[in-house]
């Protein structure tokens, strides 16, 4: 019915409210928060199945190369260690997980390690054969073994490294007892080594004999600073930056993009090793000898004013790099003293699964020849009165 309004005239019903401006405003909200819900939740889904179509790719040992490795090592470790059951050698391998820690002298070391099979002590050195005590008992003959992550024994148990191996083949060589200790580390080349040797003989306890055993790091790594320096800075830069990056970085996705794009691994930092069939070509093999002969120089200077004889050893690897004849023939000419000893033969003639536990570090067999050659070597320069 028709209504009478207020001012005389006629009106009608309203059929319907009219909304308020805060209810449009929540309403808008409400939908806009759906929307970018629904967005965040689609990418976060998107991410996770990236991830996880990716981790088959990022060089696992579900990969054809890593299963290839993965057979070769069980094989070869069998080989190595047949009195002991698959679970022990599993274990064996496991035990190099040990990771590394910051290191006031040489920048990183082996974490500190008490296991069945790898052991390393508080102070960085690998526990070995009849292994000393430590600080060295200063009536004792003592040697320092330097060295990458084959000198140190990666792959092995304490007694079969080559620093081990050593302190078994000089028993009773000299005056004195003879003691050794494995301050080898992983990824380290003669740069690293010069360094750590300045810092021991600057802050000892020092040695009697050091002894250097390279060749294989050095033609991986040719540009300087060290690699380990260059990542460790790079790395602590972006977290100091950024706390997210090192989350970051373990994602699979991120591994796979840096594995194609090779950003911020070592093989952008090192010597670009390619094959032609038959041999490994490094371009810079001539600056590889370069700088180790200036290392070798620098060692033993550093050990003539400490009063600390040095000793040096070029170490077999599976397949020669082209550094390895400009090294030999510098040695040939006299030009990396008279105490550098070639110990690059050692092996030679055996199948590689009896000289190698994985891609390069060594089985207990070679070890012990290349203690063998050490010891001759040490001998022949009168190293040990």
């Amino acid at each position: 019915m028709p209504r009478e309004s207020n001012d005389g005239g006629v009106g009608l019903e309203q059929s319907a409210t009219v909304p308020s401006p805060f209810l449009v405003m929540l309403q808008r909200g409400a939908a806009g928060f759906v929307a970018i819900s629904t967005i965040f939740t689609a990418t976060c889904v998107f991410f996770a199945a990236a991830n996880l179509l990716a981790w088959p790719f990022v060089g696992g040992e579900d990969s054809a190369e890593g299963k290839e490795f993965a057979d070769y090592r069980h094989e070869a470790l069998a080989l190595a260690y047949p009195d002991l059951s698959e679970s022990e050698r599993t274990d064996l391998m496991n035990e190099f997980s040990m990771g590394f820690v910051r290191d006031v002298q040489a920048q990183v070391r082996e974490a500190p390690l008490a296991g069945r099979f790898v052991n390393v002590s508080p102070p960085g050195y690998r526990l070995g054969l009849d292994q000393a005590v430590w600080p060295p008992d200063r009536k004792a003959y003592n040697i320092f073994f330097f060295g990458g992550s084959t000198a140190f024994g990666y792959g092995v148990a304490d007694e079969d490294t080559i620093p081990s191996r050593l302190q078994a083949a000089l028993a009773g060589a000299g005056d004195r007892p003879v003691h050794v200790y494995n301050v080898a580390r992983g990824g380290y080349y003669s740069t690293q080594e010069r360094i750590q040797f300045d810092k021991q003989a600057t802050f000892g306890p020092r040695p009697d004999l050091a002894i250097f055993l390279d060749g294989l790091n050095d033609n991986n790594f040719t540009r300087e600073p060290p690699f380990s320096t260059f990542s460790t800075t790079v790395k602590t830069e972006q977290e100091l930056s950024s706390g997210a990056w090192a989350v970051l970085r373990l994602l699979p996705l991120f591994q796979l993009f840096e594995k194609t794009t090779n950003v911020g691994t070592v093989q952008q930092w090192g010597a670009g090793l390619v094959r032609d069939g038959t041999r490994i070509v490094n371009e810079p093999a001539k600056l590889v000898a370069r700088r180790y002969r200036a290392n070798v120089e620098a060692i033993a200077a550093i050990g003539r004013v400490y009063g600390i004889r040095t000793a040096f050893f070029w170490q077999p690897v599976p397949e020669p790099f082209d550094s390895y004849n400009l090294v030999k023939a510098m040695a040939s000419r006299n030009e990396l003293g008279e105490n550098f000893h070639w110990c690059a033969h050692v092996g030679q003639g055996r199948k590689r699964k009896e000289n190698y536990v994985d891609r390069v570090h060594y089985s207990p067999t070679i070890s012990e020849g290349i203690a063998q050659c050490i010891a001759a070597g040490l001998r022949a320069g009168e190293l040990l009165k």
